[in-house]
């Protein structure tokens, strides 16, 4: 947990209420003010027409309350060069707002996939973060996604992908500079 990092965990969407710039856009400053770094967590869908593509079927989208506010913070934070989480959708999040696109539906998409919406196994890229904090090359995951990363050039600039399920999916993704 964020606390037994010796760091303080706060919701910031129920502590402080952005205003709006004369531009219309959110002023996230204040939050991400009171913060050191950024963890965005898990939840539905993001929608595909911020990275310019129609909506699948399965999609099932995050609120566009919460979706603007995601990728304010995500933007503001890499304007800050702050630190970033993003676990499932935020890691969807992040590669979204750098430029990325994602898979929107494995099943259908990804021939052979494995059932993500179960646990499975992922194997980590040696040399990365993720390896040297987990000091092992295999890894049982929980996840629940039929989204994903998508590799090459649906991959952002600034990124790699750390860690991918054995159909190939990409499961955990890492800025290269930081």
């Amino acid at each position: 947990t964020v606390e037994r990092a010796m760091g303080r965990a706060e919701v910031l969407w129920h502590e402080i209420r952005p205003q709006r710039r004369a531009d219309g856009s959110l002023d996230v400053d204040e939050m991400l003010d009171s913060i050191d770094c950024l963890v965005m967590p898990g939840g539905a869908d993001i929608d595909p027409a911020l990275f310019g593509e129609p909506r699948h079927e399965t999609v099932s989208l995050i609120s566009e309350a919460r979706s603007e506010l995601d990728f304010a913070l995500i933007n503001g934070a890499l304007a800050r060069r702050m630190p970033i989480l993003g676990i499932c959708l935020g890691a969807q999040e992040l590669n979204v707002a750098m430029g990325g696109r994602l898979v929107q539906d494995i099943p259908s998409e990804v021939p052979g996939a494995l059932n993500h919406r179960a646990d499975h196994e992922i194997t980590i890229e040696p040399g990365t973060m993720m390896a040297e904090m987990y000091g092992v090359e295999r890894l049982e995951v929980v996840s629940r996604h039929h989204q994903a990363v998508e590799s090459g050039e649906g991959l952002a600039d600034g990124l790699r992908i750390v860690a991918r399920s054995s159909d190939g999916v990409a499961e955990a993704i890492e800025a290269i500079d930081r």
